[in-house]
């Protein structure tokens, strides 16, 4: 590849291939490559290709689909003429009986030849040849006479068409990471006894003496601390690092608080983010292309990011922003203006960032700076803990800090 040229290269956070262009070649293999949204990354050789080109493992998939077709094929064609040598012979000897019994009783002429031809035999119903089970089929299959038509409506053993479409309507409460949850589902006692559940709201998640996460009392200061008011004009070298330190990372329990303003842009931007990847850990915030708040807590065990989605941000306007994860219930939520605007459920737990920087002003902290962030962000607060509803409005205040200081 040369410099300029217009590529595709992949973009691990959600697996697929995106439009660049590269900057520079280095002698070890990799490549400098802006994308589409003016950030610039640094990736090894594979991570890029000519547009519209596949890479070796869709092409030996490509292969394996297409050998397992021809085979299909071949089989279905070597099956079809068994199944043909398989009725002609049915036909003859059934045709020799046919013609005994005719022999036998047919009535005789003066010279005892028989007088007629015996009739062909038409075979009986229920007697066609299918290789497949009788309750896979439709009307086919042997004993249908004693049995009864085969209608098709059996299923699986136990569960017949009109019961699936049950299930299917009434469908089955989230069970969250329950692995036993949909086989408790299907019966008929689990069914009846998860239909008496109520559905449970993260924020009754959160006030359940149950779930509850055993927190701090509301007034305990914050772990990590920054009120400097910090301005970025959308460029990556505007991103401003802080050194790692395990006060912004907590383990287990935590809440990520600050304000923010954006100031316009596109694509995805972040105003503070703290993670490593791959695996995915630690925590960032984002403004999507939508135009919405979204908070993200890495799960290196399930190898994906648990993606919170909020409402639409406010162009121009100090908006206050809170991430809050629980470790027992493992719920993550999002708090635009002390408000719940979103909540998820993780499957796995969250594990913190542990080695990389804090980076205001852009993302993705365990690289170079990407999804760079026009506005403002200050007064960011870190809590090894999760913060109780409502959320405190002391110390920062309902006010925009602009407001504050007049």
């Amino acid at each position: 590849m040369l410099i300029g040229d217009a590529i595709e290269a992949y973009w691990p956070d959600d697996d697929t291939w995106l439009p660049a262009t590269v900057r520079a070649v280095h002698t070890g293999g990799s490549l400098s490559i802006a994308w589409a949204d003016g950030s610039e990354s640094e990736v090894p050789s594979d991570y890029a290709r000519h547009p519209g080109a596949i890479s070796d493992e869709e092409a030996e998939v490509q292969l394996v689909e297409e050998e397992r077709a021809e085979a299909g094929d071949e089989e279905s064609e070597l099956e079809w003429v068994e199944d043909l040598d398989a009725d002609d012979e049915v036909q003859v000897e059934c045709q020799k009986i046919q013609q005994q019994k005719a022999v036998e009783h047919a009535p005789r002429g003066a010279t005892g030849r028989v007088n007629d031809a015996p009739a062909p035999l038409t075979r009986h119903r229920g007697a066609l040849r299918d290789t497949r089970p009788a309750w896979m089929t439709k009307g086919l299959g042997v004993g249908t006479e004693m049995f009864g038509e085969a209608t098709g409506e059996l299923l699986k053993p136990g569960l017949t068409r009109t019961d699936l479409e049950e299930l299917e309507r009434t469908g089955c409460k989230d069970l969250g990471y329950d692995p036993f949850g949909q086989v408790f589902c299907e019966s008929s006692g689990g069914s009846r006894a998860i239909g008496k559940l109520e559905t449970l709201s993260a924020r009754e998640i959160a006030a359940s003496p149950q779930l509850a996460e055993n927190e701090l009392d509301d007034d305990s200061p914050p772990c990590f601390e920054l009120g400097t008011n910090l301005s970025f004009d959308a460029r990556v070298a505007a991103a401003e690092d802080i050194p790692y330190a395990a006060a912004q990372n907590p383990s287990g329990s935590f809440s990520v608080d600050f304000w923010a303003r954006p100031q316009g842009g596109s694509g995805y931007r972040s105003p503070l983010t703290s993670r490593d990847f791959p695996p995915p850990r630690g925590y960032a915030f984002f403004l999507t292309p939508r135009g919405q708040w979204a908070f993200w807590i890495g799960m290196p065990e399930s190898n994906e990011w648990l993606k919170i989605d909020g409402s639409a941000a406010r162009e121009g306007e100090w908006q206050r922003l809170t991430g809050v994860y629980c470790g027992k219930s493992q719920t993550a939520r999002l708090y635009l203006d002390g408000q719940e605007v979103g909540n998820r459920r993780a499957s796995k737990a969250f594990e913190p960032n542990t080695q990389r920087p804090l980076r205001l002003g852009a993302g993705a902290s365990e690289a170079g700076a990407k999804f760079s962030f026009h506005g403002s962000v200050r007064d960011i607060r870190i809590y090894s803990r999760a913060l109780k509803l409502p959320l405190p409005l002391d110390g920062i205040g309902s006010e925009p800090p602009a407001k504050r200081r007049k």
